[in-house]
């Protein structure tokens, strides 16, 4: 059984102290990348969300809304009861191969930052 990049780094990161942060696994083929692999970490739980472009309700429990801009590497969300909150890109992993031929992937982590936008 092979683990995917995504699920090692999970296991090497399994808690980000108190802040809440992502880690998504990006798959891209020779025409399009998918970004969509996303896992919410916080200190309630590890989810498995949706993570591309756009805004959508996460099945994060009291999180309101996610929004992810890949364009600007950065992203926002609203936990009921609280202000905007921010998260950044602070890890790009380097590009392997994977899957099938001419496909490859990386790994990013995004973690919780000031907002300023």
């Amino acid at each position: 059984m092979r683990l995917s990049a995504l699920a090692l780094l999970a296991l090497f990161f399994p808690s980000f102290a108190t802040a809440d942060s992502m880690v998504v696994n990006v798959v891209c083929d020779p025409h399009s990348c998918d970004y969509s692999q996303g896992v919410w970490h916080s200190d309630y739980g590890i989810y498995n969300i949706v993570s591309s472009d756009g805004c959508r309700q996460p099945p994060v429990p009291a999180m309101k809304w996610l929004c992810i801009d890949w364009k600007e590497n950065r992203a926002h969300f609203y936990f009921e009861q609280q202000a905007k909150r921010c998260l950044g890109v602070v890890m790009l992993g380097a590009w392997e191969k994977c899957g099938a031929e001419g496909t490859s992937c990386f790994v990013s982590r995004w973690d919780e930052i000031g907002c300023s936008w």
